[in-house]
């Protein structure tokens, strides 16, 4: 997934927690069964708050690919990526994220348009 900036100049520092929504999909091999990013098949938890370390990531003509957690602003815009990969076969869901306060973030769009957040820490919260 890729994050076209809305504003070039740098990034932000969140003020306050910051509400956002990430789609993550089921995966089953034979011994787990386990909840992970769709592009990059990172592991999540419910309530677990992961920070993104690497310093290899990718920034150019303005947009970010990997490095930073990509979420959705809109619960609308997350369930409509939710049915695309749906459309794809994966058993995919939507959870409610926070952006933690003084977390680095950047704001933008996703394909088609959508509203999202490219950040360094992001928890995840509920399924909705």
């Amino acid at each position: 997934m890729c994050l076209t900036l809305i504003n070039t100049i740098s990034r932000k520092r969140a003020k306050t927690d910051i509400i956002c929504y990430k789609v993550l999909v089921w995966r089953t091999t034979e011994h787990s069964h386990r909840l992970s990013s769709p592009i990059f098949h990172e592991t999540w938890n419910i309530g677990e708050e992961k920070t993104n370390t690497e310093r290899r990531w990718t920034r150019y003509r303005h947009a970010i690919d990997n490095g930073y957690y990509h979420s959705y602003e809109m619960l609308c815009d997350a369930r409509s990526f939710e049915d695309e990969l749906g459309g794809r076969g994966l058993k995919a869901e939507t959870y409610k994220c926070v952006i933690p306060q003084g977390a680095y973030y950047y704001k933008g769009y996703h394909s088609r348009a959508r509203e999202g957040y490219a950040s360094k820490k992001l928890r995840i919260v509920e399924k909705v």
